[in-house]
């Protein structure tokens, strides 16, 4: 009789012990939040805050909540209501799959970080670590592109700064000998760049450089190292992986491929990928603050085209 009551008691204490971790545990961990978002006792739903299983979030009318499973799938709740953790962590689990984790932990980072100093601070950093300097307006021509990046997909758009008294820009595509191969003329700042109409150098590498037409400003040089499944099979493989996971249009899963290739050095889809979350979601700063931090680590802070 003693032996199954020290027993019983062994099953109730692990019984308690296991709710207790599984409320401790995090489920979620809010990525952005905007408007009112409670828990039940009342206490504010910010970014970074960990949800556990027994959570339960009210959403008010006109907020936004943008979660991250701890499987690494996204979720985003806009209806307003009160929403049990636990169930929707179900709806993650349905979706989720080993590659969303792999590169969950950049957006994680980026958008619970603190803000204006942490992207400043960076901006600085970075300007000395490459050496770089402010020059005086009209001394180069540049583009909105680090120094070296890569390419991905067949189609690219490249742009740059307006030049002032320009009359117009020409867009050259060099191989590494200096061989021009492509000019393009426009009146444009940017220019959507067909990779299928060029004559590829065999290395698959180019240098880019925009003159300002009018002006004698010298123009500067970016090299793009055109990526190919042979050599970087892991990347594509994510990259197929990542676009079936992440087709519904939402700005979350936006962030989870402006991490993909922001990982990747793929400035170009990198920056097209981190707009279009602003776009879909132009009220949220954390997605704001998260675009800032990657151009400042470029150091491109000055080309932020949103009101900060």
């Amino acid at each position: 009789m003693k032996k199954l009551i020290t027993k019983s008691m062994l099953t109730m204490a692990g019984l308690a012990f296991s709710f207790c971790t599984m409320a401790q545990t995090e489920v979620f961990k809010v990525l952005a939040s905007r408007g009112k978002n409670t828990l039940a006792d009342g206490s504010s739903v910010f970014a970074g805050k960990k949800l556990s299983a027994t959570d339960v979030i009210k959403v008010s009318d006109g907020s936004y909540l943008g979660l991250i499973h701890n499987t690494g799938k996204t979720l985003e709740v806009k209806e307003p209501g009160t929403y049990k953790v636990s169930e929707l962590s179900s709806q993650a689990i349905a979706k989720s799959s080993s590659i969303t984790k792999k590169y969950s932990a950049y957006v994680i980072g980026e958008l619970t970080k603190a803000e204006s100093s942490d992207i400043h601070a960076n901006y600085q950093k970075n300007m000395k670590v490459t050496g770089s300097v402010e020059r005086a307006v009209g001394d180069l021509t540049k583009m909105i592109l680090p120094k070296t990046s890569n390419i991905i997909n067949t189609v690219n758009v490249v742009s740059w700064p307006k030049t002032p008294k320009a009359t117009s820009y020409t867009l050259e595509v060099s191989n590494m000998m200096d061989d021009v191969i492509f000019t393009k003329e426009t009146n444009d700042t940017s220019y959507s760049l067909d990779l299928s109409t060029i004559k590829m150098p065999i290395d698959q590498t180019i240098l880019l450089k925009i003159k300002a037409n009018g002006l004698e400003i010298a123009p500067e040089s970016y090299l793009l190292k055109t990526l190919v499944p042979s050599k970087a099979p892991d990347v594509f493989a994510d990259k197929d992986q990542l676009s079936k996971e992440f087709a519904e249009e939402s700005a979350l899963n936006y962030m989870m491929k402006a991490s993909f290739y922001a990982q990747n050095n793929l400035f170009l889809d990198a920056k097209k990928s981190f707009e279009a979350a602003i776009k879909l979601e132009p009220t949220i700063s954390e997605y704001k603050s998260a675009y800032m931090n990657y151009l400042a680590k470029n150091s491109l802070l000055q080309y932020y085209p949103y009101e900060r």
